[in-house]
């Protein structure tokens, strides 16, 4: 029987069994993936925990902590009331939150090692120094102390503002980066650019790990195509640089303001050493004349004409001196005695003040020493996770990945021979019935998005509209699109053979295929048609060219190409976005030297650093290098001409063969 049911925060279901057991299930397989037996007496009795993949359960021997796998991984003896929070440290102890408790410090093996004699908060109240194995913690009254992860106190810093809000500031951006880069691990979980055109809308912009698990796309295997998916979704090279910015920014300032502190509780600790060293010189100075002093005075008092010696001596010093008895000679050397004696107690007084001030400033620069190298791997964190994305940015690998040139031609390859195998197959030919230039195929292909609604109906179930709005200029000015309708045209002896269909380069999925013959004696008219299409890019329409065979049938051989106007219109489409969002081509080389220069002039930046900032403008000359406005659509515009006076030749060829068998 089931006595309780959660949800957890990756949508999978955990539930409670009267018999005492867990079960942890998968609602969108069916399946239960792992199983937890313990004494659980209510629902209540479990405890789980935010962003943790663990929970806890109250048995009567204490607390058991178990992995969402179904392994216990420790039980805490003892510990009978419910846990709030709970952190498993680096050494493989534990430090546990219960309401009306301090916190609490547990062996890996479950054993308690320390209950705090003052609380801290789960969220930003300790920081572990894991090569260390110690904690910095910073307790209710904001005071930071550091401990050993078994519990040993070494040492703690005076209460002071500016050293919490500098615990405060690092917990933060430690947090921060950790969330960061558990969220965005690799290259693919940053924002990517799949056209120039960078609107704030996702035909722009996309992220490729989610791209990447939507369409299940793998290329471990498959350079070509992961050089065709790096061509057309490009890494914004400032979302590199810039992550986690501020962090690194923070810290920074952070250091210079603790290496300042640490030098002048240096000095300050130097001061004290000095101070104490001559106070414990004069205190024994004082306390020798005090026993020199004293002994004089013992024995005089102790001989029998000890007064007579003394007037005798005082008299050889001071003229007119009378003669003293034996009681006003002791009281006059107690009292020279007394003098030193003061000092020496005054001194030492100071020296003991001293240590105590130095044992303070000895602790201060305990804290200091032990925060400062924290912030120091925390920059070394983010430039270590920099420099692994900047190793991922494909153009880094291969510097004239954008010219195109590589991937046109993997794009003609496929086709060439695997898209036009099935357009020969599908439409029943050989390759020798092919009667146009050594047995070739005329072939026309453009952009998908802008073909007419009725030839992408057959399709448009299958067309990944992602993948549509991928396109980039390549070095000779032609647009390259991912996503294109393709034409296939057989002229053969006696009629015209057409293949059609939509081709993913991405995903290598032909989509919408179609294929039909007219004889040449049943067609009318080749001719070009200037259409409208709206693409979804912006509000506006853009210009286009129908190109029509038409039958006497009234169907159509149509395909759609853009022209020189309706490149230039996005174009325009990019330049309208640049001052907002500071992507398209233009503004981005046109930030590229102020850039430049603000780096060279930053004296926070260390060199390696610099270079690496350095390396990412080059990287992005390399990669916005090309003025859209070179675009040019007459490749395009040719082929079509081509094509239509190809047709038309051959029309004409048939008819003059026809007339000449009706003559003879």
């Amino acid at each position: 029987m089931i006595i309780g049911v959660f949800e957890l925060t990756d949508g999978n279901i955990v539930t409670a069994s009267k018999d005492g057991s867990l079960r942890f299930w998968n609602p969108r397989l069916s399946v239960c993936y792992s199983t937890i037996e313990a004494k659980i007496d209510n629902f209540d009795s479990i405890q789980f925990f935010a962003n943790q993949k663990q929970l806890a359960i109250s048995e009567p021997e204490g607390i058991s902590i178990f992995r969402f796998s179904g392994d216990q991984v420790v039980q805490l003896k003892g510990q009978k009331k419910p846990l709030n929070s709970l952190c498993q440290l680096s050494s493989g102890n534990w430090l546990t939150w219960s309401e009306g408790e301090n916190p609490t410090l547990w062996s890996d093996s479950g054993q308690s090692l320390k209950r705090f004699n003052f609380n801290f908060s789960f969220e930003n109240g300790f920081i572990e120094k894991v090569a260390e194995q110690q904690l910095l913690i910073k307790n209710a009254n904001e005071q930071v102390s550091l401990w050993q992860n078994d519990g040993t106190r070494i040492d703690s810093h005076v209460n002071s503002a500016e050293v919490s809000d500098l615990f405060a500031a690092l917990s933060k951006a430690l947090t921060q980066v950790e969330l960061h880069i558990e969220k965005q691990p690799t290259i693919n979980h940053y924002p990517h650019l799949r056209n120039f055109i960078g609107s704030n809308e996702s035909k722009s912009f996309l992220v490729p790990a989610r791209e990447l698990e939507s369409q299940k796309l793998n290329f471990d295997n498959d350079a070509k195509q992961k050089e065709i998916w790096d061509f057309f979704n490009r890494p914004i090279p400032r979302e590199l640089t810039t992550a986690m910015k501020r962090e690194v920014k923070a810290a920074r300032s952070a250091e210079k303001v603790l290496n300042h502190k640490i030098e002048t509780a240096q000095e300050a600790l130097e001061v004290h050493k000095k101070k104490r060293g001559f106070n414990k010189i004069i205190s024994l100075v004082m306390l020798f004349l005090t026993l020199v002093v004293a002994g004089v005075g013992a024995v005089l008092c102790t001989e029998a004409n000890a007064p007579d010696l003394f007037n005798q001596l005082a008299g050889d010093y001071v003229s007119g001196f009378r003669p003293l008895k034996l009681d006003v000679v002791m009281i006059i050397c107690a009292g020279a005695a007394g003098l030193p004696l003061l000092l020496c107690l005054i001194f030492f007084m100071k020296n003991r003040s001293q240590k105590t001030l130095q044992l303070l400033e000895t602790g201060n620069l305990t804290i200091l020493n032990a925060l400062l190298p924290e912030y120091c791997l925390l920059i070394d964190k983010v430039k270590a996770h920099r420099a692994q994305l900047w190793k991922s940015v494909p153009l880094r690998k291969n510097r004239n990945l954008y010219s195109g040139e590589s991937v046109n031609a993997t794009i003609q390859s496929i086709i060439e021979n695997e898209i036009e195998k099935q357009a020969l197959h599908s439409c029943g030919l050989e390759k020798e019935d092919v009667i146009y230039s050594n047995h070739e195929a005329i072939v026309l292909s453009d952009w998908a998005l802008i073909q007419s609604d009725e030839r992408r109906a057959p399709a448009l179930t299958k067309l990944r509209g992602e993948n549509e709005f991928s396109f980039w200029g390549d070095k000779n000015g032609s647009l390259v699109f991912a996503v294109q309708y393709i034409q296939f045209i057989f002229l053969t002896a006696d009629k015209i053979d057409l293949f059609t269909g939509f081709y993913d380069f991405i995903n290598k999925e032909l989509s919408g295929k179609s294929s039909k013959s007219f004889f040449y004696k049943d067609v009318t008219t080749v001719n070009k048609d200037d259409v409208e299409r709206q693409t979804g890019i912006g509000k506006k329409t853009i210009s286009a060219i129908d190109v029509n065979l038409v039958v006497s049938s009234g169907d159509k051989i149509r395909l759609t190409i853009l022209t020189q106007d309706s490149l230039r219109s996005i174009v325009e489409a990019a330049k309208d976005n640049e001052e907002k969002e500071r992507v398209s081509n233009h503004s981005i080389l046109k930030a590229l030297e102020a850039r430049k220069k603000s780096i060279l002039e930053d004296t926070d930046m260390d060199e390696e650093e610099r270079e690496e900032e350095l390396d990412d403008i080059e990287t992005q000359i390399k990669s916005m290098d090309k003025d859209n406005a070179a675009l040019d659509s007459e490749i395009s515009t040719n082929k079509a001409e081509e094509a239509i006076k190809n047709i038309r030749h051959q029309l004409k060829l048939h008819k003059q063969e026809r007339n000449e068998e009706l003559v003879s």
